[in-house]
Formats: C-alpha cells, structure tokens, sequence
C-alpha cells in the first residue's frame, strides 16, 4: 500500500511528525505554520521529515525519535 492508496495513513505519519517537530524545534508559531502547510497539501512527510532531521540531530533523544518516525513512513510505502 503505497501513500496514494491510503491517503489517511499519509495524514496519521504527516500529523505524528508535526507533533514531533514541535517538541524538537520548540516554537508555536512555527508549529502552526506547518500544521497549516500539512493541512493544505504544501508540506509532504517527507519534507517534514528534513525539518525534523536538521533540528534534531544533535540531540540523542531527538535521534531515537528520528530512527522511529523513519520506520514509520517506510510503513506508508509499502
């Protein structure tokens, strides 16, 4: 099953991640920025993904939730 074929599961990833870009980049102006973006089809996961990979990758914790989220959207590609 591929995103496509599931739009829902793209959303349920696409909304996991916003709330995990939040905790990593701390800002709620920002985060509703993106939430917008997500809602209105301009943000892919994957996008948001790279948001999240550029603020979180000096952080170890914020690395494991990386590892999980990665699992996460592999899940919605296949």
């Amino acid at each position: 099953m591929t995103e496509e074929d599931c739009p829902s599961c793209k959303l349920a990833v696409g909304i996991g991640m916003y709330l995990n870009v939040c905790k990593v980049i701390d800002s709620k102006e920002k985060c509703e920025e993106l939430f917008e973006k997500m809602t209105n089809d301009e943000l892919e996961p994957n996008e948001l993904f790279d948001i999240i990979k550029e603020k979180a990758k000096d952080n170890p914790e914020h690395l494991e939730m990386l590892e999980y989220i990665d699992e996460l959207m592999e899940k919605t590609k296949t």
